[in-house]
C-alpha cells in the first residue's frame, strides 16, 4: 500500500480527480454574483484530505493556493473576456457551444433495453444494411507504368499467355508495395486501395485457380488469381444480434436528439429574409 501510495501517477489521479471537483463547482453555478468566485469549503477540505494521504503531512497554505491560483485565474479571466464581449461573432467560439450543447443531447437514448420485438423489426427492415459483401481471396502480379510505357498492356498480356504456359509467377510483374496477396477482401475495399474499375474487375472472376487479367488501377495494371470466393449474404440475426442491437440504439439516440432538437427550435419565431431576387425566381420557377 505504501508503495501505491507513492507512484506519481496515483497522486496525479488522486488531486486531479480533488481538483476537478472543485473546478467543476466553479463553473457551474450561473446563478453567482459575476464578480464573486467562491471556493466551497467541502472541495478545500477535499483538497486538504487527498493531500494528507498523499505526502504523509497537512497541506499548507501555500500548496493549496498553488493547486487551485491557476484555475481561479482562468475563471476571472473567462469571465472578463464575457464581459468584454470577446465570445460573440468569434467562429471558433461558437462552434465550442454548439459542441458542447450537442454533447449534452447526446446520451437521450431511452434507458430501457430494446425488446426482443423491437430487434426482430429492425432487423428486418433493415437487413440490407447488414448484409456481408462478397469476399476474395487471390493473388496478383503488378505491371508499373514506369517501367513499361505505353507497353503495359503488352507486357501483362504477354505474362498472361506465359502464365497459360506454367511460368513461374514470381518470375513475372514488377516489384511494388502493392500486396502480391488478398485475403477476403471486398469491393468496398478494394475500390479505396486501388479504384473501382480494380475493384470490379476483381470481384467479377471466378475462384477457378486461373490467372486472369489485364485489369487497371490507380497504379497500373494487374493479373489477378483468385484463389477463394465467398458470395455475400445475409447473416441470421442470431449471429449478428450485436450489431443490430448497437445499430438500432444508434437510430434511437438520432430520433431522441432530433426530437430535442425540434422542440429547442419550436421555442424560437424563425425568420428567413429573403432577397426580392430570389423570391422572384423561386416564384418564376
Amino acid at each position: 500500500m505504501a508503495r501505491f501510495l507513492k507512484d506519481p501517477l496515483v497522486h496525479f489521479v488522486l488531486l486531479g480527480a480533488a481538483i476537478f471537483g472543485l473546478f467543476a463547482v466553479l463553473e457551474d453555478d450561473p446563478g453567482a454574483d459575476e464578480r464573486r468566485i467562491v471556493i466551497p469549503e467541502a472541495e478545500i477540505d477535499g483538497l486538504w484530505g487527498a493531500m494528507s494521504m498523499l505526502y504523509g503531512r497537512a497541506p499548507t497554505e501555500d500548496d493549496i493556493e498553488q493547486l487551485i491560483e491557476p484555475r481561479i485565474r482562468e475563471e476571472v479571466l473567462y469571465r472578463e473576456a464575457l464581459a468584454l464581449g470577446l465570445d460573440r461573432d468569434d467562429s471558433q467560439v461558437r462552434q465550442r457551444l454548439v459542441e458542447k450543447m450537442t454533447f449534452l443531447s447526446e446520451d437521450l437514448i431511452p434507458a430501457e433495453p430494446p425488446s426482443d420485438a423491437e430487434i426482430a423489426a429492425f432487423f428486418e427492415t433493415n437487413r440490407e444494411a447488414f448484409v456481408e459483401p462478397t469476399r476474395v481471396d487471390f493473388e496478383q502480379l503488378y505491371f508499373s507504368p514506369s517501367a513499361h510505357g505505353d507497353g503495359i498492356m503488352a507486357a501483362a498480356e504477354a505474362a498472361l499467355e506465359a502464365l497459360a504456359d506454367g511460368a513461374n509467377p514470381d518470375a513475372l510483374g514488377d516489384s511494388s508495395t502493392v500486396p502480391r496477396v488478398r485475403a477476403a477482401a471486398s469491393a468496398e475495399e478494394l475500390s479505396a486501395d486501388l479504384g473501382e474499375e480494380y475493384a470490379a474487375g476483381v470481384i467479377a472472376l471466378p475462384a477457378d485457380q486461373a490467372w486472369h487479367g489485364p485489369i487497371r488501377s490507380f497504379f497500373g495494371v494487374h493479373l489477378v488469381r483468385v484463389t477463394a470466393r465467398t458470395e455475400a449474404r445475409t447473416p441470421a440475426l442470431e449471429e449478428i444480434r450485436e450489431r443490430v442491437v448497437s445499430a438500432l440504439n444508434a437510430e434511437r439516440r438520432r430520433n431522441a436528439n432530433e426530437q430535442s432538437y425540434r422542440e429547442l427550435r419550436g421555442r424560437y419565431d424563425i425568420i428567413i429574409e429573403l432577397p426580392e431576387a430570389v423570391r422572384e425566381a423561386w416564384q418564376s420557377e
